[in-house]
């Protein structure tokens, strides 16, 4: 998170359980997950560890595999899961083998 404005309230878990959040943490993502709220529509803005470039993936359906680190921020409808990449069968995930990858999936 860069900042909040307005009555952002913030609330931390492990979305998903214990399990989940290991499961994460072994992914090469945090084993806790920040949640944001608002009920006058206050705003939040996040950025990377290090300087460059974003992009926002509208993921209507399917799943995402994105390098393990670069999650910033979803909707919580969006399933964060982490994958080792040589157990996944996807070609991409093969060509960076033995890394891990985080994989976004629509609920």
């Amino acid at each position: 998170m860069a900042m909040t404005r307005g009555d952002v309230a913030m609330t931390t878990s492990t979305r998903g359980g214990l399990l989940k959040g290991l499961r994460r943490s072994l992914g090469g993502e945090t084993f806790f997950v920040n949640d944001f709220t608002s009920q006058a529509g206050g705003l939040v803005a996040v950025a990377g560890p290090l300087p460059g470039d974003m992009a926002h993936i509208a993921l209507t359906a399917g799943t995402l595999l994105v390098q393990s680190g670069s999650w910033l921020a979803s909707d919580p409808t969006v399933d964060v899961d982490s994958a080792w990449a040589a157990a996944s069968r996807s070609s991409a995930a093969r060509a960076s083998c033995c890394c891990a990858a985080v994989a976004m999936a629509t609920s």
